[in-house]
């Protein structure tokens, strides 16, 4: 009877009112584990992408091979890409006829061009290498200044170096440009001095030395001989 008045009154016992509080309770507790889940969940996700977007923009730029281009690409391939402190390393390459520097002068550039940039390229993927033709570059750029490397970082000339006196000499070869790089800061080398020429190259150094050196006294010879001449019909003109 007093449990029927009970539920007519709308009094319930103790024990039932806590078994639905606990059930409430028990209801939310679930609700807030399953946000504190989710928002845990973004906090990481978010802390992942953080990572991996700091580490694509940290990581150094791969290139690894010497890409040719005209004047129309300079500013994207060159200025543009530098601006990060990307260094960028522009080859001015000749055209078909030889240099006039000495005999062995085409010769030369045609090694820088098809051997020791391609290499460098290679060797240092982190450091972009381009190639473009000097005329197309830069209308009427001497020969005597090939080959030439422009060295461009933070979009904009940092370094040069001009024909051979720069380079390396006649002796050139992979490891002399890369040790001249490497003491601009261009890129980092393992060598620990400028490495010799070899024995070809030294041979073939003296073969154009003596070579240029007999067309020089043979020139001045002749020099001298129409000067003579030209001394000698002077004074027929006086004695007529």
């Amino acid at each position: 009877m007093e449990s029927l008045n009970a539920r007519f009154t709308g009094t319930e016992s103790d024990d039932d009112n806590d078994n639905d509080d606990d059930d409430t309770s028990n209801y939310h507790d679930d609700d807030n584990d399953d946000e504190q889940f989710i928002e845990n969940h973004r906090k990481m996700r978010l802390s992942q992408l953080e990572r991996e977007f700091s580490t694509s923009q940290t990581r150094p730029k791969l290139f690894g091979e010497v890409i040719p281009i005209n004047r129309t690409d300079w500013n994207h391939e060159v200025n543009d890409t530098s601006e990060d402190g990307t260094w960028v390393v522009i080859h001015l390459t000749t055209q078909n006829s030889s240099p006039a520097s000495y005999p062995l002068h085409l010769d030369i550039c045609t090694l820088m061009e098809n051997e020791i940039i391609p290499q460098l390229a290679n060797r240092f993927p982190h450091v972009k290498f381009v190639s473009i033709r000097s005329t197309g570059a830069i209308p009427n750029w001497p020969e005597d200044n090939l080959p030439t490397l422009f060295c461009y970082r933070y979009g904009k000339l940092q370094h040069q170096l001009l024909g051979l006196k720069d380079l390396g000499g006649a002796c050139l070869n992979v490891g002399r440009v890369e040790w001249r790089l490497a003491q601009l800061g261009v890129l980092e080398t393992q060598l620990e001095h400028d490495p010799e020429p070899t024995a070809f190259q030294a041979s073939t150094l003296d073969e154009t030395n003596n070579l240029r050196m007999g067309m020089s006294r043979f020139g001045g010879g002749m020099a001298t001989l129409t000067t003579r001449r030209d001394d000698d019909d002077s004074d027929y003109d006086d004695v007529d």
